[in-house]
């Protein structure tokens, strides 16, 4: 039986396990930022969730009558394209996942992106991006300005209860029948594997997959 557990990066189909307090917090900010000026940042460690939530947030946003969703690629030429830029008569919402990776560029170049999505924000755009604690520590040392902007959510652990719904929900993907059994683990199992994962769902499913593989030997 293939090892279900083997995929831990998300996937284009795969989708949130509940955090539903959270989600509707963060939709019923961007309603509130949705006219612009505001930059949202979803703050979590590497296998948080950043990426689901943040294509949550952008399918939420597709949704509203005359609005345009934009996303950013991290790549070179991301200064070039925030420059480029021009305010339109709908709202316009920039997405920007993985924003770490402008963070390990050259500190000056770093300055001048962040500059200058400072500078569109306060022109009326809105921007949501997605980073780790480390990198919003390294925005409020370099540039304090773009940092008391930021409208930060940052992104709770899964719940024990979560955590096993993500497992039934991995195993129901290879099973025969669904079920909400958590076999071919035990609840001890489970539990111990929660704990060690501190509720990050990517070291989750990365210590449930050499688990599984031991069990299916």
């Amino acid at each position: 039986m293939d090892n279900p557990f083997l995929f831990i990066v998300p996937r284009k189909d795969e989708k949130i396990i509940n955090m539903k307090k959270f989600r509707e917090n963060l939709r019923e900010e961007l309603d509130k930022c949705i006219k612009g000026g505001v930059v949202i940042s979803l703050v979590g460690d590497y296998g948080s969730g950043k990426t689901l939530l943040l294509r949550e947030v952008k399918r939420y946003a597709k949704r509203r009558k005359n609005c345009e969703v934009i996303e950013f690629n991290v790549a070179h030429d991301i200064l070039d394209k925030v420059f480029s830029l021009r305010e339109e008569k709908k709202d316009v919402i920039i997405f920007i996942d993985q924003f770490d990776l402008l963070a390990g560029a050259d500190e000056e170049h770093f300055k001048n992106i962040l500059e200058a999505l400072r500078g569109k924000t306060i022109e009326g755009m809105t921007f949501v991006i997605a980073l780790t604690p480390s990198t919003l520590k390294y925005i409020s040392k370099l540039d304090k300005g773009f940092y008391n902007m930021l409208r930060k959510f940052e992104i709770p652990p899964l719940s024990y209860e979560d955590a096993k719904k993500l497992i039934i929900t991995r195993l129901n993907e290879v099973r025969e029948k669904e079920s909400d059994s958590l076999a071919p683990f035990t609840e001890e199992e489970v539990r111990e594997l929660y704990e060690k994962s501190k509720g990050n769902p990517r070291l989750l499913l990365l210590l449930c997959s050499s688990l599984y593989d031991r069990k299916m030997r």
